[in-house]
C-alpha cells in the first residue's frame, strides 16, 4: 500500500503553535515534522475573532494580532479568523464558522486528505468540507470529550456527525474508545489507537547532579517535578497538601513545579500556609528546551491530576530515566501499566499521593526498564503509524470511489 508520490495533507487544528505562542499545541506540529519526507502538509489553523472591547479578556484579544498566514519551521499556516464571540452563547455555532472561514482556502484537487485534531470544532468543520471536495477525512481526537461543552444537544449532534462521517478516528489511549461510542460512534472499526509521542533530541536522561548545579537547586533533599499549566484539572493543592504529610514524616524533600497559570497566586499561598517554603519551589514558566533539565534534576516526576487525556509529559520524564507517580484516570493507565516504572492512585487522594511519593522517592528504579518503557512513545515510531493510517484512509477511499463511479 505504500505510495511513492507524497501526500498532500490539510491538517485542521485550532491548536497549533505559532511565532508568538511556541509551545502551543506543539504536539500537532511534532508529528508532522517527523513525516515531511512522505508528506506535504498545509495547515490550517483558525483563530477565534472577538471585538476589541474593554470587557474582552486579553488572552482572546490577544489572538488578532496572529498573521493570517505564516511559515512556521517551513510549514505554512493559514489562520483566518471565525466568529467566537461569548463562548457560551456562540460555541455550538463554532464548527459551521469554523467551515466558512476555510471554505475558500481549502480548494477541491489540491489535497489528498484532511487530519483534524479535535473532534469539535476542527473534526465537524473538516467534515463539512468532506462533503465539498471529496476527500477523505482522519479526525484525532486528543482530550477535549471530557469538556462540558460538548453536552449541549446541538453540539452532540454535530460531534456525533463528525465521528460517524470521518473516516477513521484517531484516539490517544484506549479509554477513549468507550467515550466516542457513548458520544454516537456507530462502526467502532473506525477507531485507531495512536497516542502522542515525545522527541528524543529533547528528552533523554543526563546526570542528575550536574543537572541541579546548572539549575541552581541543592543536591541534598529527594526532589520531585511537576511541569505543565497551573490550574485546577491538574490537582496541585492536592499535591501540596501531600507534600505537607510527607514533610511531617520528617522526608527531606523539595517539590519543584515548573509552569504557570491562573491557580499560581492561590498556590503559593497554599505553600505559605502549610509552612512549605522551603519545600515547594514555584520555577515558573520555563522555555521548552530547558524542561528536560528539570526532569533529569529530579528523583521522581509527579503529575497529580484529577482530569487528564494522554499527558505527553509523563513518556518525556520516562525518557529521562525517571519514575513517575501519577493518576489511574483516562490516559495515564495506558502508559504507566507497571510498577516497573511509577506508582498510580486515584485522583484526589492526598493520604495515597502522599504514600506513593513516600514509597517512590524510597524505591531502588531501574532506569534502563523506565527508559525502554519510554520508547514506545517516540514520534519516530508514532509517526509511521500515522502514515500508514494516511496511506490505508487513502486507499480505501479511492478503492471506494472507483467502485461507485
Amino acid at each position: 500500500m505504500h505510495n511513492e508520490k507524497r501526500l498532500e495533507v490539510a491538517i485542521l487544528a485550532t491548536m497549533f503553535p505559532s511565532s508568538s505562542r511556541p509551545v502551543y499545541g506543539t504536539f500537532v506540529y511534532e508529528c508532522i515534522k517527523q513525516i515531511t519526507a512522505r508528506c506535504h502538509f498545509e495547515v490550517f489553523s483558525p483563530t477565534p475573532w472577538v471585538p476589541k472591547l474593554a470587557f474582552v479578556p486579553q488572552r482572546w484579544a490577544s489572538l488578532l494580532t496572529l498573521p493570517r498566514t505564516e511559515v512556521f519551521h517551513s510549514v505554512t499556516v493559514h489562520r483566518p479568523r471565525f466568529l467566537a464571540f461569548l463562548r457560551r452563547l456562540s460555541f455550538s455555532f463554532w464548527g459551521t464558522s469554523y467551515y466558512s472561514s476555510i471554505k475558500h482556502l481549502i480548494k477541491p484537487g489540491s489535497f489528498d486528505l484532511i487530519h483534524a485534531h479535535q473532534v469539535y470544532p476542527d473534526g465537524y468543520a473538516a467534515c463539512l468540507a468532506k462533503k465539498y471536495i471529496k476527500i477523505p477525512v482522519i479526525i484525532t481526537i486528543h482530550g477535549e470529550l471530557s469538556n462540558p461543552e460538548l453536552n449541549s444537544i446541538s453540539v452532540k449532534r454535530k460531534v456525533k456527525y463528525a465521528l460517524n462521517t470521518a473516516d477513521k478516528v484517531i484516539i490517544i489511549g484506549k479509554f477513549q474508545k468507550d467515550l466516542c461510542l457513548q458520544l454516537g460512534l456507530y462502526n467502532e472499526k473506525k477507531l485507531v489507537n495512536i497516542p502522542n509521542g515525545f522527541d528524543t533530541e529533547m528528552f533523554y536522561p543526563n546526570d542528575l547532579i550536574r543537572m541541579r548545579s546548572e539549575l541552581g537547586i541543592p543536591q541534598r533533599p529527594k526532589i520531585l517535578c511537576y511541569v505543565g499549566h497551573l490550574y485546577p484539572p491538574k490537582g496541585l493543592s492536592y499535591l501540596i497538601k501531600a507534600i505537607k504529610s510527607v514533610v511531617e514524616k520528617n522526608r527531606d524533600i523539595l517539590l519543584c513545579i515548573v509552569g504557570d497559570g491562573p491557580l499560581k497566586e492561590e498556590l503559593q499561598d497554599l505553600t505559605v500556609s502549610l509552612k512549605l517554603s522551603d519545600n515547594v519551589l514555584f520555577v515558573g514558566q520555563k522555555e521548552r528546551h530547558e524542561i528536560p533539565k528539570w526532569m533529569n534534576a529530579c528523583d521522581v516526576f509527579v503529575l497529580p491530576s484529577i482530569k487528564e487525556g494522554f499527558p505527553t509529559v509523563i513518556p518525556e520524564a520516562l525518557a529521562c530515566g525517571k519514575p513517575v507517580v501519577s493518576t489511574n484516570i483516562f490516559g495515564i493507565p495506558d502508559i504507566i501499566n507497571s510498577r516497573n516504572v511509577g506508582i498510580l492512585v486515584p485522583p484526589g487522594n492526598i493520604k495515597e499521593l502522599a504514600e506513593a511519593i513516600s514509597k517512590a522517592i524510597d524505591i531502588q528504579w531501574d532506569s534502563d526498564i523506565i527508559i525502554k518503557k519510554a520508547e514506545e512513545y517516540t514520534w519516530q515510531s508514532i509517526s509511521m503509524r500515522l502514515i500508514e493510517c494516511y496511506e490505508q484512509v487513502q486507499f480505501e477511499f479511492n478503492s471506494k470511489q472507483r467502485t461507485q463511479s
